[in-house]
């Protein structure tokens, strides 16, 4: 299927705003799909694949170039009776939280902690996906891409992704575009997902529950491991407390999820901040709580600037809404206050997680 000007961004992404895309394909063969990306690319047009539009930010006056939406919705198991895991190899355009679903239902364990999280299984590698404790890394055996400068598909491992906290190699291709690359990358990167082989354990049992705030919740200890479905069941509760589940009655969740990924600090950052500040081991370094940070700069929840539309979820402050007609000058604009206001406070830079399309 192949449409211009009458789509509107907006009518596909989570945030509900978006301009309309010079080409838009919503395609449901896997030869189309990576034929528009030929096609693309041999007349240098920017290029957008685009998934469940949960973690992107578009301009108003829409994206200059092609879009394209990936409608294949399939997946294949392999297995052994000997063995005590499976791999799945899923394609990019399955939704997320429909394949952790049927994973718990297929005796799966890997995936409960991130139930409920909006998207793509395409975009899951991309951002290195994480919740309560885990990040979808740890069960991802390898992806199938396209490379768009050899033009041909490639099978990227865990060293080939290079995964870090909420990033890949994929997604850092799109920073690091430059006027000498063979294609005009635009903000899809260099390698589009084609499928990703995950290997999940054969277990009713979940993964070790790793965030104090689910434990609490499930009443439990950290590291216990519960019933896959129960964490599932909990997980999609908390999630739907904090308004990060995707719902198009309720204006609290027009938004693209987190919109700041929480700072990693070095030392001296870390010992600066306030001693109640949540702060937490990370490599190196420390990890602390974006939420915690702009709650404690003075933006609370339902924070506005004007009456734009554009203000904090009611429910978490991690959530930039569109309450009321906002456009993405507005959102990003409250997104450089709070920016602003956070690091005048602790001298600690935010970092957007959403990704800007068509936004300087």
């Amino acid at each position: 299927m192949s449409q211009s000007q009458q789509i509107k961004l907006e009518d596909y992404t989570t945030l509900h705003i978006g301009g309309p895309a010079q080409a838009f394909y919503h395609t449901q063969d896997r030869d189309e799909f990576i034929g528009r990306i030929q096609e693309a690319d041999k007349t240098c047009t920017p290029l957008l694949i685009l998934g469940g539009g949960s973690n992107i930010l578009v301009s108003d006056q829409g994206f200059d170039g092609t879009v394209i939406k990936d409608g294949r919705e399939e997946l294949e198991i392999k297995s052994n009776e000997k063995s005590k895991t499976a791999q799945i190899t899923v394609s990019a355009g399955y939704c997320w939280d429909d394949f952790v679903k049927w994973t718990i239902e297929h005796g799966l364990s890997g995936l409960s902690a991130l139930s409920g999280i909006p998207g793509s299984v395409g975009g899951s590698p991309v951002q290195n996906i994480g919740a309560y404790g885990h990040e979808v890394s740890s069960v991802i055996n390898s992806v199938i891409a396209y490379d768009r400068f050899e033009q041909k598909e490639v099978e990227l491992h865990a060293q080939d992704l290079a995964f870090a906290y909420r990033s890949s190699a994929i997604k850092r291709s799109i920073a690091e575009a430059k006027d000498s690359d063979p294609v005009a990358l635009g903000p899809s990167g260099r390698w589009i997902v084609l499928e990703v082989v995950f290997t999940l354990e054969k277990s009713l049992l979940s993964e070790p529950v790793k965030y104090a705030e689910l434990a609490r919740q499930l009443g439990t200890q950290q590291g216990a491991r519960l019933e896959s479905k129960e964490i599932r069941k909990h997980v999609l509760e908390l999630r739907d407390k904090k308004g990060m589940r995707y719902n198009k009655e309720d204006r609290d969740c027009w938004s693209a999820g987190s919109f700041f990924t929480n700072p990693i600090l070095s030392k001296e950052q870390e010992q600066a901040l306030d001693s109640e500040a949540p702060r937490y081991k990370y490599l190196d370094g420390y990890k602390s709580s974006a939420a915690w940070l702009i709650d404690h700069a003075g933006f609370h929840k339902g924070f506005k600037l004007d009456d734009s539309g554009a203000q904090l979820s009611t429910k978490h402050v991690l959530a930039l809404c569109n309450h009321k007609a906002a456009r993405a000058q507005d959102v990003l604009k409250l997104a450089q206050h709070i920016q602003a206001g956070v690091f005048e406070k602790y001298q600690i830079a935010l970092e957007m997680e959403a990704i800007k399309v068509g936004l300087d």
